[in-house]
């Protein structure tokens, strides 16, 4: 009976070990992600072009912040096969009103 104890608790030392290690990994990696999307955001702030990644890991979606304009960029790793198309030209502000985002 001395043994089956010995082992429960030994057993809930490992288990409580391993939920703690985990939990602390999990808070260090959001503190990490949180600033970096700050410093990322405030980088961004006097960028006119954004690309946005698509489902398909070769294609982005390439956005003017001041007008809203909007282009499909297909990228490769050969050039021959790397272009850029026409989503949506039409402004969607006047040009007196377009500031960086």
């Amino acid at each position: 009976m001395y043994y089956g104890m010995k082992k429960i608790i030994i057993s809930i030392i490992v288990v409580l070990t391993t939920m703690t290690l985990l939990a602390q990994s999990q808070v260090e990696n959001n503190a990490g992600t949180a600033n970096d999307n700050t410093q990322n955001k405030q980088n961004y702030e006097s960028v006119v072009y954004r690309l946005f990644p698509t489902q398909n890991i070769w294609t982005f979606l390439k956005l003017n912040t001041r007008n809203g304009k909007l282009w499909q960029v297909q990228w490769s790793t050969e050039a021959n096969k790397r272009f850029e198309t026409n989503l949506s030209l039409i402004p969607l502000v006047d040009t007196q009103e377009e500031v960086n985002e």
